[in-house]
């Protein structure tokens, strides 16, 4: 009875060691509409398939969709991504997203923010107006890509995503060109350190420079929150191959850092952020809701060959939003793969039963 009774006492940390969590990712609007095309919503597939290496599952929180829809998402994800792209946003994307935050540090859900995700959590924190402490004219932008290596502060010498990497790892960060960086709109350095805000809220990990030598936040990290931002991409090391193409017609072109390490680096942050989503409570979302609400609904659009900066791109028609399944009640839970025995043990009683009564 004593292995038994140790065994059975292991099975709470077994379970969730194990636990797959539910990502929410903002969807935006399109930036590069066809005319004929109908005004939709897109994430790029790249943040899919970075946060999906690492367990987890994704759910497209799209800016156009119903608010309903939107808040029964944000009680149900355990953890929310601000990715990268256009600053300024469209006035809808800026005020969906400062919801999506807003509720998200009252809800104490872990964030991860990229580029122009960067810059939206750092301008909801200013205290101040639209654009807040963004500025444009920053050399950084791509294509090709500014890849650059990462310049450590005293507090991110000892950032958990960096500190529990492997030795080889960590020199790599800070000793080679791996942080895909293409913006050109940052927070610079000095407009950070003079906004008391700011300093309240974050820690400074990281400070970049652009091509100038012109210093901008690079990673902040907030202080007793699980809430963190990058200002480049750890998902395109990996998952997006465009500026390679462009290598090809032109090659003194700057191309992408892609050795072993850097990708198993860029993987080491998505399972840092995955495991603190995981520690976010326990599943909240039925088989039945997973299942009307992941974002492999939406077949995604194979646009690396057709003059775009992301490989793949996932597109939600703002007509065509999943009907909502039941809340509460009404679906298994979705941890709960099978029916349990003795349901199965009934219900082949009663198909016993009825086959003895048509029997003549």
């Amino acid at each position: 009875m004593a292995p038994l009774a140790a065994l059975l006492a292991l099975l709470p940390a077994w379970s969730g060691a194990t636990f797959s969590p539910v990502l929410g990712v903002l969807a935006m609007p399109e930036f590069k509409p066809h005319p004929s095309q109908p005004k939709r919503s897109y994430m790029a597939a790249s943040y899919v398939k970075w946060l999906e290496a690492s367990g987890a599952h994704v759910v497209p929180l799209a800016y156009d969709a119903p608010h309903s829809v939107t808040t029964m998402l944000l009680g149900k994800v355990n953890g929310i991504i601000f990715p990268g792209g256009l600053f300024p946003s469209a006035k809808a994307y800026e005020d969906f997203s400062r919801l999506v935050f807003e509720t998200g540090v009252k809800e104490r859900i872990p964030m991860w923010g990229e580029c122009l995700g960067l810059l939206q959590l750092l301008l909801f924190t200013s205290g101040q107006p639209s654009p807040g402490p963004v500025t444009k004219g920053w050399d950084a932008l791509g294509p090709p890509p500014m890849l650059a290596r990462l310049n450590l502060t005293a507090a991110g010498a000892a950032w958990a995503p960096v500190a529990q990497m492997p030795p080889e790892l960590q020199r790599g960060l800070v000793g080679e060109p791996w942080a895909w960086h293409s913006h050109g709109y940052s927070v610079g350095l000095e407009a950070f350190e003079r906004n008391k805000q700011l300093v309240d809220f974050w820690d400074l990990i990281a400070v970049g420079q652009d091509r100038q030598g012109a210093p901008f936040v690079d990673i902040i990290q907030a202080k007793g929150l699980p809430i963190y931002a990058t200002m480049w991409h750890p998902e395109k090391n990996t998952y997006e191959f465009m500026p390679e193409r462009l290598g090809m017609y032109n090659a003194s072109q700057e191309l992408p850092f892609r050795s072993a390490q850097a990708a198993r680096a860029m993987g080491d942050l998505s399972s840092f952020f995955v495991e603190a989503c995981r520690e976010n409570s326990t599943l909240r979302f039925t088989q039945e809701e997973l299942g009307a609400w992941s974002v492999h609904n939406w077949a995604p659009d194979h646009t690396g060959s057709r003059d775009s900066v992301f490989e793949e791109i996932i597109y939600f028609p703002a007509t065509h939003q999943p009907r909502p399944p039941p809340i509460a009640g009404g679906g298994a839970p979705l941890l709960r793969w099978h029916r349990p025995r003795q349901a199965l043990v009934g219900a082949r009683s009663r198909r016993l039963r009825a086959a003895r009564r048509m029997d003549p």
